[in-house]
C-alpha cells in the first residue's frame, strides 16, 4: 500500500516509526564506524530506549545511558564521561 501511495518500488516498514528508525540509525553508525558502544540519553522516551536496548542486546552492542538535569536538559558533563574510543554514536 505504501508503494502504491508513494510511487516507490520498495518500502521498508521499519522506518515508519521513530523507535525503529532510531535503532536502525544506531546500527548504521555501529556498522560504519566499527565501534560497539552507543550513548543514549536517559531522557529519551522509555519505549525508544527499550527498542534500542533490544537491538543492542541482539547485536552484542553496549548501550550506555547519558543522564539529564532537573530541568530535563542533557547533562553534558555526564555525557562527556560516557563517550569512549568505542562510542559509535551518542
Amino acid at each position: 500500500m505504501i508503494c502504491e501511495l508513494t510511487g516507490m518500488e520498495v518500502a521498508n516498514a521499519s522506518m515508519y516509526d521513530g523507535s525503529t528508525a532510531a535503532a536502525e540509525a544506531v546500527m548504521m553508525a555501529v556498522r560504519l564506524t566499527g565501534r560497539r558502544s552507543v550513548v543514549v540519553a536517559r531522557s529519551l522516551h522509555p519505549e525508544y530506549r527499550e527498542v534500542l536496548a533490544t537491538y543492542a542486546n541482539a547485536s552484542g552492542n553496549a548501550a550506555v545511558g547519558g543522564g539529564f538535569r532537573q530541568d530535563g536538559r542533557l547533562n553534558l558533563a555526564e555525557l562527556e564521561k560516557s563517550i569512549t574510543a568505542e562510542t559509535a554514536v551518542c
